[in-house]
């Protein structure tokens, strides 16, 4: 890939008379959000009137999926789910938003994974997750996609699968040449060996904080002083910062501040992560310097925020890549 800033944002003028569509595999977790809206955040041991709930598709593997889907790349899922009726929906939820689900299994013995989101009026959520069938994808489960790997033009893993899983498949995507987003979400213990083949490493303020030993990274100027240490550790790297953007070193050391575009009023915060990695995926999937793929991924980063619901709020981004 081509991250040379002089390069135009849409490296190959001629996408449409592209051969075939940049492919994008996301190895990563499928679940049910049950979201709750709450005016605040209960301390501990208190009880909080919420205002509503929902429930819809979710997991960090299943939102990564869909944007990148809808960002224009062809992708598909990697992943397990539960031979009950949230997994069933779950699937068609893929399918619907185009998202090729071949390569999920669906295992007989354990439920679907869940996640409760709990959103206050500010926009900020807090998140438990319970793995469920998630934890039976498997290094034996990736071996049997190889192929489908090996033609992937950018390989995502994340961090809500078991440690052993994610260190397999960014091995195997290395191994075969392709380039892997490693999203540290949540921070996993993986050997230097994985983290050194991230190209980019993705991470927010607090995770990068604890990739970094507790180095507080809590502004732009501070985010920026982190990025060598992260460097150290990866190819590249991306540390988003919220209403602040996120900064960029790219192969070559550049290191970049992109600003955050502007909000209105933020609704729920939940998918905009997600939302930020899948079309950054498709962004370089398509070719695109790290740069202009991160103001892409921060394009729809911004959209998602004014509405509720996870990938549910998720629309057409492909325009956010030109």
């Amino acid at each position: 890939m081509n991250d040379d800033p002089e390069t135009p944002v849409r490296e190959a003028a001629a996408w449409p008379n592209h051969v075939r569509t940049p492919q994008v595999v996301v190895v990563g977790s499928i679940n049910s959000d049950v979201s709750m809206f709450v005016p605040h955040f209960p301390d501990p041991g208190e009880t909080v009137q919420g205002h509503s709930v929902t429930t819809g598709p979710g997991g960090k593997g299943l939102n990564q999926a869909i944007a990148a889907a809808l960002a224009g790349a062809k992708c598909h899922i990697i992943g397990a789910v539960g031979a009950d009726p949230v997994g069933k929906y779950l699937m068609s939820q893929l399918r619907e938003r185009g998202v090729i689900t071949d390569a999920v299994t669906i295992d007989q013995a354990v439920p679907t994974g869940i996640a409760y989101i709990t959103v206050e009026d500010s926009g900020e959520n807090h998140i438990v997750f319970v793995s469920g069938a998630n934890t039976c994808l498997r290094r034996a489960g990736l071996e049997r996609h190889k192929a489908l790997i090996a033609a992937a033009d950018v390989i995502v893993v994340q961090g809500e699968l078991a440690s052993e899983t994610t260190s397999a498949a960014v091995h195997l995507a290395g191994y075969l040449g392709r380039r892997t987003i490693i999203n540290a979400a949540p921070v996993q213990q993986l050997e230097p060996s994985v983290l050194a083949l991230a190209d980019p490493l993705v991470v927010n303020e607090v995770e990068a904080a604890e990739l970094l030993s507790g180095t507080a990274v809590d502004s732009v100027d501070a985010a920026l002083t982190a990025l060598p240490r992260l460097i150290n550790l990866a190819k590249s790297a991306v540390i988003t910062l919220g209403g602040d953007g996120a900064v960029v070193s790219d192969r070559n050391g550049r290191t970049t501040h992109v600003p955050a575009v502007p909000v209105e009023a933020a609704i729920d915060t939940s998918g905009a992560g997600d939302a930020f990695v899948g079309v950054l995926a498709a962004g370089l999937a398509f070719g695109l310097p790290l740069e202009a793929a991160v103001r892409a991924g921060g394009r729809a980063g911004a959209d998602v925020v004014t509405r509720r619901g996870c990938s549910l709020a998720y629309r057409d981004f492909s325009a956010f890549l030109g």
